[in-house]
């Protein structure tokens, strides 16, 4: 019964209102929970797909191989609500939902994505940094936890659990990484420490970009013990390391993006001529029609500085020459 069950996936199982609200992708075998009772955590369990729905603490952010949703512990004191509607009217993107807990206003918040974004021996490199800046500035700005790994969630369909939880749904269509990415302001950086970081998403994009560096230098290329090693290492150093199946998700991806650079020449050093040859040719194409492409350094030949000599043509496109006349006062 059990394989049967297995056979779908597990977004078929999922209630008809969190697909409404964005929900493309579940877990055929999630981590469930029966949540907080009497000050303490239950032990989490897995089950299959239908019976995951009926526990107050599910995982549905996530697969065995994707993100699905984008999740953010809030423990904030205080007035609840009103305090989430002021950085919801233009700061930060409203959620698909909100699931808190009665008792204390604690909550759970969701951003369901349009495209789940693959995670693991499957990752890619783009979709992965997006994940990791989008989840950072959002979990900044919350004020979100930091121990919270983003895998047990509230169940926002968790009506008749004593009454412990309230959703508030909020937007039905899921979000694209593209559309999340507008709301982060120019020049916002993710945190440099390691030990900054406040999510699993940006944990898991630097671990995997510490694995490309260090199996990108000459001395490392094929070492995918010593790097399984490095990664470790750097796990531990983090707040809330991932557990040993993510990490070995990350060498795994790490493993097939450098096996496959090896194979096609594209190491670290060859991959710096490489750049360098296409800079060239980018240069080439810039210059063409213009002093530069015969002459690469005219303010020699004129006998004036670099400075001055772009003034002076930076004056010549606009019709004006104050480079010139400030050229004789210093006569």
């Amino acid at each position: 019964m059990i394989d049967q069950q297995l056979d779908l996936p597990g977004i078929e199982y999922a209630p008809l209102k969190v697909r409404r609200y964005g929900l493309q992708e579940a877990h055929s075998y999630p981590l469930v929970s029966d949540g907080k009772q009497a000050g303490r955590y239950q032990p989490s369990f897995r089950v299959t797909a239908p019976q995951a729905w009926m526990f107050p603490e599910l995982e549905y952010g996530r697969t065995p191989n994707s993100v699905a949703a984008l999740l953010f512990d809030l423990d904030q004191d205080g007035p609840f609500l009103p305090w989430l509607d002021d950085i919801f009217q233009g700061d930060l993107p409203r959620p698909n939902w909100i699931t808190w807990r009665k008792t204390n206003r604690h909550a759970h918040v969701c951003y369901t994505l349009a495209r789940p974004v693959l995670t693991g021996e499957q990752a890619r490199m783009t979709p992965q940094a997006w994940l990791a800046r989008i989840g950072e500035y959002l979990a900044v700005t919350l004020q979100a936890d930091r121990a919270y790994n983003a895998v047990l969630a509230h169940n926002p369909m968790s009506v008749g659990h004593k009454g412990r939880y309230r959703t508030d749904w909020e937007r039905r269509e899921p979000y694209t990484l593209e559309e999340l990415n507008e709301y982060i302001p120019a020049g916002w950086r993710r945190p440099r420490k390691l030990t900054e970081l406040r999510t699993a998403y940006g944990r898991n994009d630097a671990l995997f970009r510490a694995g490309m560096k260090w199996t990108g230098q000459p001395a490392h290329w094929g070492d995918w013990t010593g790097l399984e090693t490095h990664l470790e290492a750097i796990n531990n150093v983090f707040d809330l390391p991932l557990g040993q199946r993510e990490l070995g998700g990350i060498v795994k991806s790490v493993v097939k993006y450098q096996e496959w650079n090896l194979a096609s020449g594209q190491t670290q050093r060859t991959f710096s001529f490489i750049q360098a040859a296409r800079g060239k040719r980018s240069g080439a194409a810039r210059r063409k029609g213009t002093p530069l492409e015969q002459d690469r350094t005219p303010w020699v030949t004129a006998g004036v500085s670099r400075r001055t000599w772009y003034r002076r043509q930076a004056g010549q496109h606009t019709g004006q020459h104050g480079g010139d006349r400030r050229s004789k006062n210093f006569k």
